[in-house]
């Protein structure tokens, strides 16, 4: 396998732990011609991971180093517990059994040298996305535990959500950092983690069977509207789908906990929103987990922002029945040319998005009444109704941005039906309009 830019951009990440610890070439490097452009037993530098960068490799660099310090042996619950520290978690950890039931999977994988590797990799250089992928596999290890699957399916799943995503260590480091929204061109490359995850799981030898697979899928979705094959819910394995609805978790609690004023309370009540993107067992597992894990309620708002809060959300429930009423009239306007085929469903993606709303009661009027009826001052159970009120309708905007994501994605089919890339353009941003105001 010669060296890529996905390998160029690990190797740049490498150079980065080497500010911090030895990193060794257990091997001769050769490139493709078989000339030597690293030698065995010598430290790798800055200077000689530019040069390996411009070279084709005959193997790929994480197959010819080694890093000092082995990672999992010194996990213990201290470790634990600090790292769950920096996310505000370290005192839930500490009341529950989560963190010590993972200590002994986590020292099962120091018999995988290319798992650790890559951990310690990530932990210097995308520190964040290894505090996520510790929560993350604790949650996939519970959730698997909760769903009463066998030891083998729970190690199986817990190694597909630890290699996740050691993929975006293969992605360009501006593209991985990026703040902001991604161009479609930056989604799909930021995507691609998921098949590069894969492709290093397939390359560790003795792994458990189905964690490639599950790793590939974890962005897949029930529905079908999932990447990278857009698979429905028949053809999806259990492990790849745990690991989905543990990775939401995880997003969602550095969303709106982590950058956010939220309490962790605030991801059971997203959670409660239906979506087809997990199944209704998965969703129910979940929130019996969260349960368990005791969580305090905790308002987030002061009570004096309460009557500019109720405002907003009350032109937020009339922003959004107002782009679900303009888009359902278009896509029944134009039914004849939105034909729907495998890899074009607009109809099938509005018909879900419309079953939430419906099966929600979010966007009813009644709700829109007992907002319009609030008198201030609140008391407690008033102040909790609301701030979760805030927090489900915003889930249902995030599904309404999904619907408009996939139609910048499907920009061009949208054209060709209409034959007139201006009328979809127009489309476009009279729907994106009536949710820009959500922001102002």
């Amino acid at each position: 396998m010669q060296n890529t830019e996905f390998d160029q951009n690990y190797t740049s990440r490498l150079a980065k732990v080497c500010e911090s610890k030895n990193v060794t070439f257990c091997e001769d490097v050769l490139n493709t011609k078989g000339v030597l452009v690293a030698k065995k037993n010598t430290q790798m530098t800055q200077r000689n991971a530019e040069i390996i960068i411009r070279h084709k490799l005959i193997k790929p660099i994480e197959h010819c180093v080694s890093i000092e310090g082995s990672l999992f042996k010194n996990i213990s619950l201290e470790f634990c517990i600090k790292h769950y520290d920096k996310i505000n978690l370290a005192e839930i950890m500490k009341k529950s059994e989560f963190t010590k039931l993972v200590v002994s999977p986590f020292h099962y994988l120091s018999r995988y040298p290319l798992i650790e590797q890559k951990l310690t990799v990530m932990s210097i250089t995308l520190p964040e996305v290894f505090e996520k992928t510790l929560l993350c596999s604790i949650l996939c290890y519970e959730l698997a535990r909760e769903m009463a699957m066998n030891d083998e399916q729970i190690i199986q799943v817990f190694i597909a959500s630890i290699l996740s995503d050691v993929g975006l260590l293969h992605l360009p480091v501006e593209l991985v950092e990026k703040k902001g929204d991604y161009s479609i061109q930056e989604l799909k490359m930021m995507q691609s983690h998921v098949v590069i995850a894969k492709h290093v799981a397939d390359f560790i030898p003795n792994i458990p069977k189905g964690v490639g697979r599950a790793i590939l899928e974890h962005h897949e979705r029930p529905d079908g509207f999932g990447y990278p094959r857009g698979k429905t819910e028949g053809a999806l394995c259990m492990a790849g789908q745990i690991l989905a609805m543990a990775d939401t978790i995880c997003a969602l609690y550095f969303k709106h906990v982590v950058h956010g004023s939220k309490s962790w309370n605030a991801v059971a009540a997203i959670i409660q929103v239906p979506s087809a993107s997990h199944t209704n067992q998965l969703r129910n597992t979940s929130l019996r987990l969260l349960k368990r894990m005791n969580i305090g309620l905790k308002n987030t708002y002061q009570a004096e922002q309460f009557g500019p809060l109720v405002e907003s959300l009350k032109q937020k429930h009339k922003n959004l029945n107002e782009w679900f009423s303009f888009i359902s009239a278009l896509l029944d306007l134009h039914r004849k040319e939105l034909t729907e085929s495998d890899s074009f469903r607009p109809f099938a993606l509005l018909g879900q998005l419309n079953q939430t709303i419906v099966s929600s009661g979010l966007l009813q009027g009644e709700v829109f009444d007992w907002l319009d009826s609030i008198t201030m001052p609140l008391d407690d159970d008033e102040r909790h109704d609301i701030e979760e009120y805030e927090l489900k309708l915003g889930e249902i905007e995030y599904q309404c941005r999904f619907v408009m994501r996939r139609l910048e994605e499907e920009f061009e089919q949208w054209s060709t039906r209409f034959n007139s890339s201006e009328l979809a353009e127009h489309y476009y941003s009279e729907l994106m309009l009536v949710l820009a105001k959500n922001k102002d």
